[in-house]
């Protein structure tokens, strides 16, 4: 902290010394050291230094990520959708007419066979007692 007081006072000195007591002529001192002067009129270049370096250089990788979130990232994500889409649509298409399809099929080949049955059933015993000795006689003739 004392250095910094030191280097402002000298400076203030030094202004002092050129432009309040007339002792120096700036001119002349510009023409002595004259690329001093320039660079130190044009700020040292600080501004143009940090537009190349960290301005241009955080636009350039704006552009860069912006490059790749539109084209890889969002690519990635539009693909997946497709695929997801393209999948949903398949599902579709077995569950309709695979699970649907058997679980129709089942449902009309038991309603067939019902049709058929239905006339065994009369309700009566007598009828029941004939069917089951006559199924006793079939399967005795084949497994003899």
């Amino acid at each position: 902290m004392i250095l910094s007081i030191i280097v402002a006072l000298l400076g203030i000195f030094f202004a002092f010394f050129i432009y309040q007591w007339k002792k120096l002529d700036p001119d002349k001192m510009a023409e002595k050291v004259k690329v001093l002067y320039k660079i130190s009129l044009n700020k040292w270049y600080i501004d143009e230094i940090y537009q190349a370096t960290f301005i241009n250089g955080a636009i350039g990788l704006s552009k860069i990520l912006f490059w790749f979130d539109s084209t890889i990232v969002d690519g990635i994500v539009n693909g997946t959708a497709t695929v997801t889409r393209w999948c949903s649509v398949a599902s579709s298409k077995f569950d309709t007419y695979v699970v649907d399809g058997m679980v129709n099929a089942m449902a009309y080949l038991s309603g067939f066979i019902g049709l058929i049955l239905r006339r065994f059933q009369t309700g009566k015993v007598q009828t029941y007692v004939v069917l089951v000795v006559f199924s006793l006689i079939i399967l005795l003739f084949f497994f003899k």
